[in-house]
């Protein structure tokens, strides 16, 4: 097997991951942003060298799936004459309306751009494991208080000029302090500096702050708090030019070429798409008149157009035959779930399919856990309650979903 081919590390375009259903190629567009012709003519390629399967990923990349050693070189063809601007270096992410949004609490593109010109100069991206990454959240309305990052840099309100809370470790966060953006950018590169150091398998997670002695300048820690409710990138979201970008998300991540281009067709007079976290789409730039007309295509087309939308709150992995690990159909027994028990459980508690035991896209917060396995599942609660009703429902309904070994890749 190819080594670019191989499982288990961050796939592109360069470099595909092999999948159940063949490789699979990530996409990673500068500032999430193409234009209408730019998210056609992809899916086109996606229709021609793939299997016409196109997602977008919990961190807002673009994956086309089913594509072959025989084919891929044909597709980076195709993608490299969209002109498309792609994000390169070390993943240093934002929101999808940063520098745009009116309710930020501070830009924070200077902060990313100051991050990336110091990674370059130090060589960090080589040294550095393919999944480290930063994420810097300027707030708003589309914040990004769930998605996980090596380091987390987040605008604070405290004060006539913004401060940046700096955390390490992910899920089980480390606070270093409350700081200026030219300290937060200097803790940052000496936190990455660190990492790159121990090699390319470590993670912000197995590294106590105690341990980079150029941490002894900030100043003292501050309380972390809790977490935000992610909002979801459907619907409408005030700019700070007084104008409105609409978003609209891809039902559990997943859609087809032909539903994409159909999308991309409706929003020509855009001025850009945005790829957002939360597997969505935020329209730039149509005039007022076109929006009504943009909203009945994505309806039309099975995509999420409203918040309270039920499909918002359940997450899903790739799945069986996507996957090749993968026990549970989990993408088919969502859309069951979503239209047969809308309110199954509280607004505030998701649902997660994963299937098999590696709970790939495992969501933070409340959850409902419901894993697929050899001969069949396994149901679990993080800060929810089961009720015995509810985990009948949800076990008698996966044994439909649910792959005998034989079926399996």
């Amino acid at each position: 097997m190819n080594a670019a081919f191989r499982r288990g590390a961050c796939p592109s375009l360069s470099a595909p991951m092999e999948t159940g259903d063949g490789l699979l190629v990530r996409l990673r567009p500068a500032n999430g942003a193409l234009v209408p012709r730019q998210l056609a003519g992809t899916a086109e390629a996606a229709m021609r060298h793939g299997n016409g399967i196109l997602e977008i990923t919990a961190r807002g990349n673009l994956q086309i799936r089913g594509v072959t050693e025989a084919s891929v070189a044909r597709l980076r063809q195709d993608i490299a004459t969209l002109d498309i601007a792609a994000r390169e270096g070390v993943s240093v992410e934002t929101g999808p309306l940063a520098g745009l949004d009116a309710a930020e609490i501070a830009d924070p593109r200077p902060v990313v751009e100051a991050i990336r010109r110091g990674a370059d100069g130090l060589g960090l991206a080589m040294r550095l494991g393919p999944k480290v990454s930063v994420i810097v959240d300027g707030g708003g309305a589309l914040a990004m208080p769930s998605i996980p990052a090596d380091v987390r840099l987040e605008a604070t309100a405290d004060g006539p000029v913004a401060r940046w809370r700096v955390t390490i470790g992910g899920s089980s966060a480390q606070l270093l302090a409350d700081c200026d953006a030219g300290q937060a950018v200097r803790t940052t590169l000496s936190i990455l500096s660190h990492l790159a150091a121990k090699g390319r398998e470590a993670r912000a997670r197995d590294v106590r702050a105690s341990e980079i002695p150029e941490l002894g300048g900030l100043s003292h820690p501050v309380s972390l708090g809790a977490a935000a409710t992610p909002v979801h990138p459907a619907g409408q979201f005030r700019l700070k030019d007084g104008n409105e970008a609409t978003g609209f998300c891809l039902a559990f991540g997943q859609t087809t070429g032909r539903q994409m281009i159909a999308f991309a067709e409706a929003a020509e007079g855009a001025r850009e798409i945005r790829l957002s976290h939360g597997r969505g789409m935020l329209v730039l730039g149509p005039p007022a008149s076109h929006l009504g007309a943009l909203a009945e295509v994505a309806r039309r087309l099975d995509l999420v157009t409203e918040r309270d939308d039920p499909r918002l709150r359940i997450v899903v992995c790739a799945g069986a035959p996507a996957c090749a690990s993968a026990h549970l159909a989990t993408r088919s027994l969502a859309a069951e779930i979503a239209a047969d028990r809308p309110g199954l459980l509280e607004q505030t508690v998701q649902l997660h399919l994963s299937g098999c035991q590696k709970r790939c896209a495992q969501p933070q917060g409340p959850t409902v856990t419901l894993v697929g396995r050899d001969g069949g599942c396994d149901l679990t609660a993080e800060g929810a309650t089961v009720t015995a009703s509810t985990r009948a429902f949800l076990v008698g309904r996966a044994d439909r979903y649910l792959l005998a070994g034989t079926e399996r890749h």
